[in-house]
């Protein structure tokens, strides 16, 4: 394969494993003696030398330290757990060993089922510096030794191996110096095993220091050996058995552990210390390193592939030298699910109903016992009309009457004039009609809920803050988002030979729509913290950390002094608000002229009247006073950490910042299709249009509800809902009417009448099309799960004065969308720490926060009575009388009382007479 520029020069210069994906062959050339040169990739491609000879060579790469366990050789070791491995297949056991003196018969391990059994033994025989490693199979002793090989004051990697046939060997810093025939030990469980110390009680313990102790159920090669000396391991390599890198202890109750990388076999340290090192031939000093995964896909083959890659760092003469992308191994990619990108804010709903977590404590499961519901509902309907009506017919008019008439003149041949006249007589008509009559009406509609739920969700306390009210259930402060958002594949990588996972991707999905999706998210508790109605659980600070200064600051300012849901001034400002705007709309409609119908005057209508103002919530916390600046000094104060904020997110994510803003500006385009579905369709007329925006002015679009709790079972509910409608209508009509007939004027003698008969025949035919869209919120609470027991008893006397709640009184708010909701969200109401989080959710809303603000509506609730009883029986003895001889007791003090008075008398009474 090609390698890229960066993965040719960190190779150019470090050493490989031999491992890397892709390595055919590697030659370190260390060897420094003889003429082969090794294939460090274990095909077995070696070299041999011919006419070259070996150099000196330093590495630019340095050592960065390590830890090692350092012991005193009087009481120092390490004893490890019970083990019980298979050696049948051989062993080797290896560690870096310094020593400090060579003791008598020290060990560097001893494992064994006590003095004699089963031993294997790895030590320096007597005091002198030879190396030998003892098999007993049973209480048979065989072994092999390597004579005047140890030093002192250097670190030296010693290695005994035995292979199934018993051949063993013993290796110095990678190198053979010994060999020889001794027992493969038993396959039984050694449960007295140690580091530093000997199964026999007269021996001597280890002096010196010791770092990665190793144990294999096989024989290792010496290129295994000389491969894995220099570096730690993983502890997941095959056939390892125990593996102690010996470089930290971690306390474990009253032990002291040094870490079993392998399994559950650790090790327990027994004075030993660890120490930093700097000469021990394991890392480097001047080198950082970081180990990443990549996913790429293949340029000829297209499929995708993934790679555990290494990051190098280390100085230069004036900054450091980087160098990336070093392969180290192949990666398994796994498809694991989806996650968010990209998405949208719509709106939030900041948690379940207030509750009183300090009622919570007669049951451990309190999951459900209040919710929140917002019901959106869209309804859509279509209908055609065609109507048809046609018709047969006949009219008859007739007239009957004398026509009479006075005429002048006379003679033969002279001239007759009509002088006057008259027609006087009768009139009668008669209309004869049938109609016929179709029509066809056709309807679709459709409805659509979406209901946004939350319901209260926590664990039991494990151990009782407060211990006079017992374990509580905890609500766990969680909000709801409602987002927009693209679909993504999360992948993870994993090890190919252990199968851990190293790294996760998460990728956009190309070709699939944004679609609607929800966030939950961890609430600021500074901000309100569910449990804990104003702060205070009974008469106590909820949290140390976030209300220690309420029951102080309460004493001095009452109910005035805000926390968490208990925010007075917060909770009124904002009904009132809302008040206004309902007032605002009554008026509206009072004014609104509808006897002027032209399209000016309408015009001119709907824009009447005052402008809608947004509900907007203002924190008493932000309100500006003497010692504040303005709104807008606190937005502009407020802006410099937002920004850099959003700088931080934008570097960190900048190479999906592309494909985040194509993805929003669909999404942005999904929202517009969405508000279109409101709007009326061009083929109505300019006005219809223009009568939507009455709803602009007159629509509610904001909800107050008021809910009282007691705990005696009575609840008070305020709740608000509202629709909007809008209703169109066109269409067209045609109308024939027609008549054919005969018409006569008939004069007989005197009489004179007239005659007119028709045919008729007509037809109406109308078309029409309406449009009926319909939008209604509401706000529903649910307080069906809040404990009352445990408060009063049956005569209304508080089991716990001022420390259970008795009665509450909250609001719900439901805000329609705006710019401040989307800012107060982020500056407020998530969490800021989870928000940092690697948490999924919480990466999806850093992506929210990064783009362009959208109007969110959001759900809020504020708590503005709190009632903990204490005064019912205030100054009532409550002692209880419960046996006879403690009432026989109370009248002998009375009794003694009485005497006493009357003495006393006596003595005043004397008193007198002495002064008189």
């Amino acid at each position: 394969m090609a390698l890229k520029p960066e993965e040719i020069e960190i190779n150019s210069k470090i050493l490989l494993s031999g491992n890397e994906p892709g390595l055919l062959g590697y030659y370190p050339l260390n060897e420094a003696t003889g003429t082969e040169v090794r294939d460090a990739t274990g095909s077995g491609r070696n070299g041999t030398i011919q006419g070259a000879s070996w150099w000196n060579c330093t590495a630019v790469i340095g050592n960065l330290g390590n830890k090692v366990l350092q012991f005193d050789g009087q009481n120092d070791f390490i004893s490890v757990p019970a083990l019980n491995a298979d050696f049948s297949q051989g062993l080797t056991v290896e560690a870096w060993v310094y020593y400090n003196s060579f003791n008598s018969w020290s060990r560097l391990m001893d494992f064994g089922i006590g003095r004699g059994q089963d031993n294997i033994v790895f030590a320096n025989p007597g005091t002198t510096n030879n190396l030998v490693l003892n098999i007993r199979r049973g209480s048979v002793d065989t072994q092999i030794q390597a004579s005047g090989v140890l030093q002192t004051g250097v670190w030296m990697h010693l290695v005994g191996t035995v292979d199934a046939a018993g051949n063993a060997k013993l290796y110095k810093d990678g190198q053979l110096i010994q060999s020889g025939q001794i027992n493969l030990p038993n396959n039984v469980n050694r449960t007295s095993n140690y580091i530093g110390k000997s199964n026999w009680a007269e021996d001597a313990y280890f002096n010196g220091k010791m770092a990665e102790f190793r144990l294999w159920k096989k024989a290792r090669t010496i290129e295994e050996i000389q491969a894995a000396m220099n570096e730690p391991l993983t502890g997941q390599q095959t056939d390892l058995v125990l593996y102690l890198p010996l470089s930290e202890t971690k306390p474990e109750g009253t032990a002291l552990k040094t870490p079993n990388v392998v399994g559950s076999n650790s090790g327990t340290v027994n004075q030993a210390i660890v120490v930093a090192d700097n000469t021990l031939p394991i890392g480097s000093s001047a080198l950082v390193s970081c180990e990443y995964s990549t996913v790429s896909i293949d340029p000829i083959t297209r499929r995708k592939s993934a790679l555990m890659r290494r990051f190098f760092a280390y100085p230069a003469l004036n900054g450091v030298n980087l160098l990336p992308d070093k392969r180290i191994e192949q990666l398994n990619l796994k498809w694991i699910g989806n996650a968010q990108f990209a998405p949208t804010l719509l709106g939030y709903i900041e948690g379940p109903p207030p509750i009183p977590s300090e009622n919570l404590t007669e049951s451990d499961d309190y999951n459900g016992a209040t919710s929140v519901e917002l019901t959106i509902s869209e309804d859509v309907e279509f209908s055609w009309n065609r109507a048809q009506e046609s018709g047969l017919g006949s009219t008859i008019d007739l007239f009957l009457g004398v026509d009479t008439q006075v005429l002048t003149g006379g003679g033969a041949g002279a001239i007759t004039l009509k002088k006057a006249g008259a027609i006087v007589g009768g009139a009668g008509n008669l209309n004869l009609n049938y109609q016929f009559i179709n029509e066809s009406n056709i309807t679709s509609s459709s409805s659509q809920q979406m209901t946004d739920k939350l319901e209260l969700r926590g664990t039991q306390e494990t151990s009782a803050k407060f211990s006079h009210l017992g374990k509580r259930f905890i609500p766990k402060n969680v909000g709801y988002a409602l987002v927009i958002s693209s679909l993504a594949d999360v992948f993870i990588t994993k090890l190919a030979r252990s199968g851990k996972m190293v790294g996760y991707q998460v990728q956009p999905v190309e070709g699939i729509s944004p679609d609607v999706n929800t966030i939950t998210f961890l609430i600021n508790p500074t901000y309100t913290m569910n449990g804990s109605l104003d702060g205070l659980t009974g008469s106590n600070a909820t949290s140390d950390r976030f209300f220690r200064h309420v029951p102080e600051m309460r004493s001095q300012y009452g109910s005035l002094y805000p926390a968490s849901y208990y925010r007075l001034q917060e909770a009124y400002d904002l009904k009132q608000q809302i008040e206004r705007e309902d007032k605002r709309r009554e008026s509206y409609f009072s004014q609104f002229n509808v006897r002027l119908i032209d399209e000016t005057s309408l015009d001119r209508e709907v824009g009447s009247g005052e402008v809608p103002l947004g509900i907007s919530l203002e924190r008493e916390e932000d309100k500006a006073t003497t010692d504040t600046t303005t709104d807008a000094g606190k937005e502009a104060s407020q802006q410099p950490q937002l920004d850099k904020f959003n700088q931080e997110l934008e570097n960190s994510t900048q190479k999906q910042s592309e494909l985040a803003k194509k993805k929003k500006e669909e999404i942005k385009s999904k929202i517009k299709d969405l508000e279109k579905r409101y709007q009326a369709t061009d083929s109505f007329a300019g006005w219809q249009k223009r009568m939507e925006d009455i709803l602009a002015r007159s629509g509610k679009r904001n909800i107050v509800n008021t809910y009282v709790w007691d705990a005696d079972g009575g609840l008070r509910a305020e709740a608000q809902s509202f629709a909007s409608t809008v209703e169109h209508t066109i269409g067209g009509s045609f109308t024939l009417e027609a008549g054919f007939g005969f018409y006569g004027d008939f004069d007989i003698g005197p009489l004179d009448s007239e005659l007119t008969a028709l045919a008729t025949v007509n037809m109406t035919q109308t078309m029409t099309k309406t449009e009926v869209r319909s939008k209604g919120i509401q706000l529903n609470i649910d307080l069906s799960g809040v404990e009352s027991k445990g408060i009063t008893d049956y005569n209304d006397y508080p089991i716990l004065p001022g420390e259970k709640v008795d009665r509450y009184r909250f609001m719900s708010f439901y805000l329609e969308g705006s710019n401040s909701n989307f800012y107060d969200f982020f500056n407020y109401v998530v969490d800021p720490e989870w928000l940092q989080s690697n948490d999924e959710e919480a990466r999806a809303l850093r992506q929210v926060m990064v783009g362009k603000p959208n109007k969110a509506w959001r759900v809020l609730h504020r708590a503005t009575y709190v009632e903990r009883p204490a005064l019912m029986g205030f100054g009532r003895d409550l002692r209880s009388l419960k046996k006879e001889e403690e009432i026989d007791a109370i009248k002998k003090l009375t009794k003694n009382q009485q005497a006493l008075e009357e003495k006393l008398d006596k003595i005043l009474a004397l008193l007198k007479e002495k002064l008189v």
